[in-house]
């Protein structure tokens, strides 16, 4: 069987992972660039038996009204000429819409159309699944749920708490709370700093790590890190290697997402044992156990900073409370959603 990702950034760890385990199956991945797809579509491509669409932006949206207009008419036009050939389509729903929200009337119609040309959606729990149906008017039979995998195992994991700390420049005595990952407005690290800073005790940390997609998003770090020694902001991309330095600091890792269809971030944090909090958001719960975490009421505006209180009251449950986490998710890798992908491209071959 032929795959064509469409896009296809062989850099990002998910595609990367899920397109090695696809071919360990006996498929065949290649990369379809949406340039190539916006002229020529797979009309060209006759090898091709199934195209699968990740994220969307690159397909929909332009810098313009007009231009993400004329993209998303050509997108589509394309699509459907791929269908008339005999192609199968497959859009895993990543986001319901774009981060940055351009142009969103324009988007949701033709990700709508998107998702009645695809011959299978997948999406990565059944609360997502749901809210694709909803948002796109797709019947949920033609919706694959196949949860995201683990990272169990992909990044280095063997330096302890105490040395994680030193590199850090961390007093062990301090109760840390990480976030990290891309800065960007829906992450809602405003939310968080707001939270954190009402905290009235001095053993505490908020350790931010990451790369700014928001110059303004970045600006307002700086001077929340300037304003509170507390904060520690540590911008930039976060290498492979660091990855167990920052998690095993942290005590707990804090998910204040505003809007959020799919994490890979909550899987990441769950792979180093790590208990998450996070807001009432149905895609997040469904994945968080009952016992590896904090959940606080998003529409509560002290939620949070109560939920950031319990986790230090709680302090000595949470290794408990990490390897509960580590369980719900250690059993589902990259081998066995690349399979539940594999039938998926197969009952529609």
């Amino acid at each position: 069987m032929r795959i064509a990702f469409c896009p296809y950034a062989k850099d990002n760890f998910y595609q990367r992972h899920l397109a090695q385990e696809l071919e360990k199956l006996g498929a065949s991945v290649e990369s379809l660039a949406p340039r190539r797809l916006l002229l020529w579509g797979c009309a060209a491509t006759r090898k091709v038996d199934v195209l699968h669409i990740h994220w969307t932006d690159q397909l929909l949206v332009g810098r313009s009204w007009l231009g993400s207009l004329a993209r998303s008419t050509m997108c589509i036009g394309q699509l459907c000429l791929c269908r008339l050939l005999g192609r199968r389509i497959v859009w895993t729903a990543h986001n319901l819409s774009s981060h940055d929200r351009r142009f969103p009337r324009t988007e949701r119609l033709f990700t709508r159309l998107l998702a009645q040309l695809a011959h299978r959606v997948i999406a990565h729990s059944n609360a997502a699944a749901a809210q694709v149906a909803q948002a796109f008017r797709i019947p949920m039979s033609k919706i694959c749920v196949i949860p995201h995998a683990h990272y169990v195992g992909d990044y280095p994991n063997s330096i302890d708490r105490s040395a994680a700390r030193n590199r850090l420049g961390i007093d062990d005595q301090n109760f840390v709370f990480l976030f990290l990952g891309n800065i960007r407005s829906y992450k809602g690290l405003a939310d968080l700093v707001e939270a954190f800073r009402a905290l009235d005790r001095d053993d505490v940390r908020l350790l931010v790590a990451g790369r700014p997609f928001e110059e303004q998003a970045a600006w307002q770090v700086r001077e929340w890190a300037a304003g509170d020694p507390r904060i520690d902001y540590r911008p930039g991309f976060v290498e492979a290697d660091m990855m167990e330095v920052y998690f095993n600091a942290a005590d707990v890792v804090v998910l204040p997402f505003t809007d959020i269809l799919t994490s890979g971030s909550l899987l990441l944090a769950m792979s180093f044992a790590k208990p998450c909090i996070v807001p009432d958001l149905d895609t997040l719960t469904e994945v968080v156990p009952a016992d590896g975490g904090f959940v606080y009421d998003a529409q509560q505006s002290a939620a949070l900073a109560a939920a950031l209180h319990q986790a230090i009251e709680r302090r000595a449950e949470l290794p408990a409370m990490g390897q509960a986490s580590l369980r719900a998710v250690a059993d589902w890798g990259w081998p066995q959603m690349a399979e539940a992908t594999y039938q998926a491209y197969a009952a529609i071959a």
